[in-house]
């Protein structure tokens, strides 16, 4: 697949902070790329360096998208829009920053895209989510290639977060707009994201698609059962079921396999043991994100 974003041994110095250190980051055309990481981590000065905000002090990085004005877009914290202008507004002054001529057809296409209205109503009174998407149609009127949003679920409601995750998707499809968005809200990126990127103290530890990290959490499910003693049980699992056992205290233990609840039942039984509740757990990617600081963070 063709790379429209390549970062190779990136530095970044604040004086004596090093934010980022020796980045590499690769994205790929179509995707939308979830950069993952804590608050601190260097997410947003990778961003700014990427759409030349700031220069990095090491490494390069390159973009894959055509050489003319809006092909890379990006909102980086608050949306910039004027609050005293009505949505048609605000999209006529990008326009008209953007050289565009014929701005009226597509000023109210793109407001028919992200579900805005065209009405007189001011940008100052919209909600938060319908400012977001007011920057996100200020963004296309460029016809980006690469639409970067930094935490672009922050301060929103869960419909407000549904609607702007429709729209990214909705985007990446029939738009074939590559995104990367940033965030911390893991169960939102994880209905729409098709490659991750994770950093943590200046450092992109791990890139990884969706369908690798799916596959990964599908073999970690876990199988947890509360009884009411655990003695004994570690060795009747291991004897008769070949089967790791995970005595977590007293009254709950896990295994890495399903074991028939009949034939488990019978076996506890034998030993006094009474099974009272079963969950199976699967690691979602917020637990993969935790795992992996904590496998890295031995490392360091």
């Amino acid at each position: 697949m063709e790379e429209i974003l390549s970062v190779k041994n990136l530095y970044k110095n604040f004086g004596q902070f090093e934010i980022l250190k020796d980045v590499n980051m690769t994205v790929h055309k179509g995707d939308v790329y979830g950069f993952v990481g804590r608050n601190g981590a260097g997410k947003t000065t990778l961003i700014r360096v990427i759409t030349g905000l700031i220069t990095a002090q090491k490494g390069s990085y390159e973009l894959n998208v055509s050489k003319r004005l809006g092909a890379v877009s990006a909102i980086v914290e608050a949306p910039a829009i004027k609050a005293g202008l009505t949505g048609y507004d605000n999209l006529k002054l990008q326009a008209i920053l953007l050289g565009l001529k014929d701005y009226d057809s597509k000023i109210k296409e793109t407001l028919e895209l992200v579900e805005l209205p065209n009405d007189k109503k001011k940008a100052g009174n919209y909600s938060l989510g319908m400012r977001q998407r007011l920057a996100i149609a200020s963004s296309l009127l460029g016809d980006p290639e690469l639409l970067i949003l930094d935490e672009p679920a922050n301060g929103l409601d869960p419909k407000g977060m549904k609607e702007m995750r429709e729209l990214i998707v909705k985007l990446n499809k029939e738009k074939g707009i590559t995104f990367i968005i940033s965030s911390h809200i893991l169960s939102e990126l994880d209905k729409m994201a098709t490659t991750y990127g994770f950093i943590d103290n200046g450092t992109v530890i791990k890139e990884i698609s969706a369908e690798d990290l799916h596959e990964h959490a599908n073999k970690g499910v876990s199988f947890i059962y509360k009884v009411n003693t655990t003695e004994g049980v570690k060795e009747v699992l291991r004897e008769k079921f070949n089967c790791y056992c995970e005595i977590v205290d007293d009254k709950t233990f896990t295994t890495d396999k399903e074991i028939d609840s009949l034939d488990l039942g019978l076996a506890l039984r034998e030993i006094n043991v009474k099974i009272e509740s079963f969950e199976q757990k699967k690691e979602d990617l917020e637990d993969y994100f935790i795992n992996l600081l904590s496998d890295e963070g031995g490392n360091r």
